[in-house]
Parts: structure tokens; sequence; C-alpha cells
């Protein structure tokens, strides 16, 4: 993740010759939020004089001059630009006054004698007109509703220079970056070029590690030998700075609701390959159509979209973090998937694309997403067994073996608190479109099963390969198909009422059960004098014999084809031989 990070800020650095001071300042106004400019305006005439308190609106092509670097919450900034977020006179004492009394401090380290007379007529202008600053920066700002920020600027005649227009300004941001990473530093090899020499760590670029914290960091667990964890050269520190700023600003994606970096690395150096690559990555940011003009309906289909556009000669990372933890400055990746090829991605597409096609998913509105959000119970704030979400991901991406067992479980644990309200419908089928997904990619597990033609309803079956393989699974979901049928005459002639769904034990039942259950629906369905479906229930006898006494076959799964069958119950195939009693 971090290479392709930095090939992002070397190809960035290289086409737009930015200097190590343009990628140390920031954007204040990044979102949009403090678009105007609150000016301090000074007179340079002859000396330093205050002069007046200015508004302007805020230009992205003065960044530069703007000199924004903001240190920490509370304090000075690495200039006297600040963000006004809260009442006029707390910043004025906090990040103005702050950074005058620490910078003349620092002044006889870097200054000359010309820059030293400089700034100590402007600190002293500042001390000076201390209240009538504060009173016309209230005044001015009264009745301003936007978002804010202060800053200098020195006037002489037609002449406004603001804090990055000048070299003693510049100096001290740079001085003050510096000192910031060799409080961390030593001498060792780049983990990313693997040059020897002067290394950084605990820049701040990529928070992974706590160097205030014992047990955080290498060297003995000794704080001062934190940057052995992730040592950087000079160089390398400004690629990745660059390259890690592109990724927040043009690279963020969400992904069935989960956000997520997609960050390009070149599979070998072409010339303008890494141009291509993010020129389409910024294209499918806003644009609406697929590359077959097929409108795009659902976000995670951009990723779509630039994957058919690239070859392989680029692989994909998938950085999915915590947005959250993101917001406090942190860096939580919670699923890093490197060296994803476009061409995996499209393929995964396709094989959605395809299962939704079928008739079941198609007219139910079931769509395959990795079971996002899916294990929520009703009441539930928060979907449980979130991570699993990032553990299909995973398998489906670098091809990992599920365990079927497993899925079925949480499965199963999901749909019957569901059933016992009957709102099972789309659960049942979004699960069973997840088998045939991964069935499909072969991440389940040995095949096994039967090959079996020429058998009961088999062109139906055929439609959902490999999935019903045994005759056991065939029966059993017949068996779901037969007793929905009852449970819905039950509902038609009784007002309402299923007194039979009790006999089906909230999807609990064992092997024993499930042998049983065929004579008592059989037994019902006569009570009421009805001998609808012969050709149904004469399959699910004809699967019964064949699956013989042995069921090598775990009872979740045994309910999870019973309850499919249920749900699939309106299928064609199953209304012949009697009436539709729903």
């Amino acid at each position: 993740m971090i290479e392709g990070i930095k090939e992002i800020g070397e190809y960035l650095l290289a086409k737009s010759g930015k200097s190590f001071l343009d990628i140390e300042i920031e954007d204040p106004n990044p979102k949009g939020k403090y678009p105007k400019v609150v000016k301090i305006v000074f007179d340079y005439t002859d000396g330093i004089s205050y002069k007046k308190i200015s508004i302007e609106d805020y230009k992205r092509e003065n960044i530069r001059k703007y000199l924004y670097a903001k240190k920490g919450s509370r304090g000075a900034n690495y200039s006297p630009t600040a963000i006004i977020s809260k009442p006029i006179e707390d910043v004025f004492k906090n990040r103005i006054e702050t950074w005058c009394n620490n910078y003349w401090k620092k002044s006889s380290e870097i200054l000359n004698d010309e820059e030293k007379h400089f700034l100590i007529s402007l600190i002293s202008s500042i001390k000076g007109n201390r209240v009538r600053i504060v009173d016309e920066l209230e005044e001015k700002t009264k009745g301003v509703k936007e978002g804010k920020f202060i800053t200098f600027t020195f006037v002489k005649g037609e002449e406004e220079l603001y804090l990055g227009d000048l070299e003693l300004f510049r100096k001290f941001l740079l001085m003050e970056k510096e000192a910031k990473y060799i409080s961390c530093s030593g001498k060792g090899v780049c983990s990313l070029c693997n040059k020897q020499g002067q290394v950084f760590g605990d820049t701040g670029v990529l928070k992974f590690y706590s160097r205030d914290k014992y047990g955080f960091v290498a060297g003995g667990a000794l704080p001062e030998f934190a940057f052995k964890d992730f040592p950087l050269c000079f160089e390398c520190l400004q690629k990745v700075r660059e390259g890690k700023s592109y990724r927040d600003r043009e690279l963020d994606f969400s992904f069935y609701g989960y956000r997520y970096y997609l960050i390009p690395k070149l599979a070998f150096v072409r010339k303008g390959l890494m141009e291509r690559a993010l020129n389409i990555i910024k294209k499918y940011r806003k644009t609406q159509i697929l590359k077959d003009g097929k409108q795009i309906e659902h976000e995670e289909e951009r990723l779509l979209g630039i994957a058919q556009e690239l070859e392989d000669y680029i692989s994909f990372t998938f950085e999915f973090y915590d947005p959250i933890q993101k917001g406090k400055g942190g860096e939580k990746i919670l699923l890093l998937l490197e060296e994803i090829l476009p061409s995996k991605v499209v393929k995964l597409f396709k094989l959605k694309t395809e299962l939704e096609k079928i008739p079941s998913f198609q007219n139910n509105g079931i769509q395959f997403d990795f079971l996002s959000n899916f294990f929520r119970m009703p009441g539930d704030k928060r979907p449980r067994h979130k991570d699993y979400f990032f553990t299909l991901v995973e398998a489906a991406f670098k091809g990992k073996l599920l365990s079927k067992e497993h899925l079925l479980n949480l499965v199963m644990q999901t749909l019957r608190p569901l059933f016992v309200e009957e709102k099972e419908h789309t659960t049942t089928l979004r699960a069973f479109i997840t088998f045939l997904f991964y069935q499909r990619l072969g991440l389940l597990g040995k095949k096994g099963g039967e090959i079996m033609v020429n058998e009961p309803y088999q062109e139906f079956f055929s439609i959902y390969e490999g999935f019903f393989n045994t005759p056991i699974k065939r029966a059993v979901f017949l068996l779901g198909v037969l007793t929905e049928k009852l449970l819905n005459y039950q509902w038609r002639e009784r007002g309402g009422a299923k007194p039979f769904r009790k006999s089906l034990k909230s999807l609990r039942m064992s092997v024993n059960d499930l042998r049983g259950l065929l004579p008592k629906v059989q037994g019902k369905f006569m009570e009421y004098d009805i001998y609808d479906y012969p050709e149904l229930r004469g399959a699910i006898s004809h699967y019964f014999l064949q699956a013989g006494e042995n069921w090598n076959i775990g009872e979740d799964e045994l309910n999870f084809c019973f309850v499919l069958g249920m749900n699939l119950e309106s299928e064609e195939p199953f209304n012949q031989g009697g009436r539709n009693y729903e």
C-alpha cells in the first residue's frame, strides 16, 4: 500500500515541480467550510505598523500565500494563519500571540539582522495595538456568517504581500517541520527506497503506530527508537506526503457502505501509465455511465468502470478504513487487499451480474452484495458479525477458501429470528445468491455430490448448478416447497393463521424431524381432503429413497435448504398439479 502511495506522490511531484514547502503547507479551506479570509494588515513603508482589518474571499490559487500549517489543537501553528473556530479574542491569544512569543525566541537561530528587525517591529506592533486589533476583528467579523480563517498581509504602496511571499515566514515553517521530524530520527535504511542515511519516524504521514506507549515501538520498546518501525528518508517522506494527500482527496470510494481507498500500483515502469490510471479513476468518481453505456446505479459499480478501462499493467490496493477513526486523526485499516488485478475485478462483477439475472433473484430484486449489513437482528443498531463482511470480500478478491459450515451457521443465526416473524424472504434469497457466488468461485471447499441427470425437476435444479448436488438437499428443498403450500392453504382458509408452522421448530429441525415431516404434511392435506401436487410429492419421496439412511449433512444446511424451498415455492415448476393457495 505504502509503495503505491509513494508511486503516486513521485508522479505528482515530477509533474508539478512542487517544493518541500508546497507539500508541508495545507489548504485552510479544503471542503469549502472557511470561504472568508480575515486579514490583519500591516503597513511596512517605514518599519512595521498596524493598518487595518480587511476581509476577502478565499482563493485556491493563494494557498501558498496563506502559508497555513496546523500544528495542534491549541497554541501556535507553524505560521500565524489560523482557522477561526472559537471567539476571536481566544484565537488571537492562542494562535497569534503565542506564535509571536515562540518565534521571537527562535529568531536568533536562523534569521539575519534585517529579518530580525522586521520580526521585532511586527511583534511590537501586534503587542502595542492588541486591544485595537481585537476590537476591530470582532467588529469586522460580527456580520460574517461564513467560516473564516485569519492571516497577515503587508502593504507598501500598491503592493500587498502575504505570509508565503516573505522568506522569513517560510524559514520558520520549514525549520519547525524539520525539527519535528528530527525529534524521531536516526541513521538507518529507508523502508521504501532502501538507501542508507538519515531516516525519520513518527512523521505524522500515516499513523499506524504510537510512540508514547511502551510496547508499541521497535528497538527494545524505547520511544526514542520508534523511527525503526517506519523509517523514511527525506525524499521518500515528501513523496508519501504528496501521495497521501492525493489519496485522501481523489481516491476515496464507497463499497456497499464501507469506505475504502483505491490505490493503483504499477506492475512495471511505463511512461504515461500512472497518469492514465489516475485520470480513469478520477473520471469514474464523477461519471454516471459505464463503458457499455449502462447507468451507474450503485457506488461500487464505479469500481467496475475503472477496472474495465485498465489493463493488468497495474494492480489495485484496496484500503478499507474506519472513517470515525480517520476523523480523529488516526489510520485504522479494517481490511487491506493488495495486488488485485483489474481483470479479477471484472471477473467478479461478471459473475455477480450472471447470478442476478437468474429469474428467482431478478424477480425479487435480489443483488449480490457480500451480505453487507446482513447480520442485523430486529432492534439491532449495528449489524452483528460485521467483520465477516470483510472476510467475504477478502475471500472473493484473494481467492481464499471459506468455511461453508461457519457461513451457514451465521446465516441461520440471522434467519431464525426473522422466520419467527415471517420476515425471512429477502434474507433467505440474499444468503442463497451468496452461496452460489462463492460456490462458482470454488471457495466453499470440494464440490462433492453426485451427477444427477433426468431426475425430477432437473431443469429447475440445473439453474443453480452445484448447489442441489445431493438427493437429500433436493428432497429437503422440495419438502420446504410443499410445506409452504400447506401453510398458504391454512392462511387462506383459517383467516390468516398458519398453525402448522409450529411443527417447523423455528428452523431447528433435526434429521429425524425432517424425515417425519413429509407424512405430517401429507396427513394435513388429507385432513383437508386435498390431494394436490402429486408430482411434487412423488419427487420428494423419490429423492428421500435415493438419499438412503446415511444423511451426511449438517443441521444448519438442512434447515437452510428447507427454508429456501419455502421461499421459492412460487416458482413456476412447483405450481403444476395443484392450486395456488396464496
